[in-house]
């Protein structure tokens, strides 16, 4: 149910987080869910942040 949906949003940015020093809270809208949109990240100053794109497999 909830669970998976809110683990699926946060599967690109799940092992980035915690080496973001500058980040202190992850925002998941109703927008990021419906769109498929990559959850917002924001500093303790309040301003949102872009997340690092995820890095292509190589074969």
């Amino acid at each position: 149910g909830l669970r998976s949906i809110i683990e699926h949003a946060l599967l690109d940015v799940m092992f980035e987080l915690p080496s973001r020093k500058d980040v202190s809270k992850c925002v998941i809208t109703k927008e990021t869910i419906q769109r498929n949109l990559r959850p917002t990240l924001v500093t303790s100053a309040g301003h949102a942040v872009e997340t690092e794109e995820p890095e292509e497999a190589s074969a």
